[in-house]
């Protein structure tokens, strides 16, 4: 048996220039942090005919070409097993919500699926990996930040040049000011999931056609990249919220889908009530949102009218885990 892990994550700075429709040409940054909730994958060797796999539904199949789910499908086939599995998903929060629970998804079973082949893999190749399925053979409009983080960890900046190289470093903070900023970031779920290739999509075809707004307020997130890793370095969360304001007010205006009367609310509610500003993580239209304030507890309180949960969440330095081999 093997059972690994992937932690999800949370944007911090440079969200939706990761993307090579936007990239390539010109490089871009951007930040993002590991935390302590992940997707898992379990691998056991089967006796029976055909591989069972056991997500949000079951499948039985004997050849890979007739798995529905297709993340799992294409992985099996970039990476066949010797002999038929059984492979069980789970993950501690739900998909679609903006966390980047594909890439989190892919970088976990990459992993099962080297470990029950018992080969030696980086962090690094894992991501790349999971970016060759995602991207290039599944042809997603996705970007580079969810496989990378979800393989190496931490809260780390990731620059990538105009030829499309990725390199990457820790933030060098201590555990005392990610502690400070675990408890003054506050995650919210919205209650809502969205398909966020329909909105990435967008994006994609928007940036390759040119499109003026959508150029315009991607080389304005690059602008103001180093004063938001300006500000998570001096642990200033009220310039950090102001800037995650004036993103949230340029998104929503480019990005049809990106909210809808139920965020907004949401949204209006926690800046009334002791927010600087915030965000929903990812490419919008639901999911999880993240507020900066000093006053997190009155923060909950307000938003847990509405009905809001506040997540209680960690960052964290691992990234994909093999937890246990058997």
């Amino acid at each position: 048996m093997i059972i690994t892990r992937a932690p999800l994550r949370i944007s911090l700075a440079g969200g939706g220039t990761d993307l090579p429709s936007y990239f390539l040409g010109k490089g871009s940054s951007w930040i993002s942090g590991a935390i302590n909730k992940y997707c898992y994958t379990m691998i056991n060797d089967r006796f029976s005919e055909g591989h069972l796999l056991k997500y949000s539904i079951s499948e039985e199949c004997k050849e890979i070409a007739d798995i529905k789910h297709e993340l799992i499908r294409e992985t099996l086939k970039f990476l066949p097993p010797k002999n038929y599995l059984e492979i069980t998903f789970t993950a501690d929060l739900p998909g679609g919500t903006g966390l980047g629970s594909s890439g989190s998804f892919l970088v976990s079973l990459l992993y099962a699926l080297h470990a029950h082949r018992k080969d030696n893999v980086s962090a690094v190749q894992l991501a790349e990996e999971a970016t060759e399925i995602e991207m290039n053979l599944l042809k997603k409009p996705i970007g580079l930040q969810d496989q990378y983080i979800s393989s190496i960890g931490g809260i780390t900046e990731f620059n990538v040049n105009p030829l499309g190289k990725i390199t990457f470093t820790t933030l060098p903070l201590s555990s005392h000011e990610t502690q400070n900023l675990e408890n003054r970031l506050g995650l919210f779920y919205t209650g809502q999931t969205r398909l966020s290739s329909l909105i990435l999509q967008n994006q994609v075809d928007r940036t390759i056609m040119q499109d003026q707004e959508m150029i315009q307020d991607l080389e304005a997130v690059t602008k103001d990249y180093g004063k938001i890793k300006e500000s998570i370095m001096n642990q200033d969360i009220s310039k950090l919220g102001n800037f995650f304001d004036l993103h949230w007010k340029r998104k929503r205006v480019r990005i049809s889908g990106m909210t809808n009367s139920t965020l907004d609310k949401i949204y209006d509610k926690a800046v009334e009530n002791y927010a600087y500003g915030g965000k929903l993580i990812g490419a919008g239209g639901g999911g999880f949102m993240i507020f900066a304030t000093d006053q997190k507890n009155l923060l909950g309180k307000a938003l847990k009218e509405l009905g809001i949960e506040e997540i209680s969440y960690r960052f964290v330095d691992d990234g994909a885990t093999l937890l246990y081999r058997h």
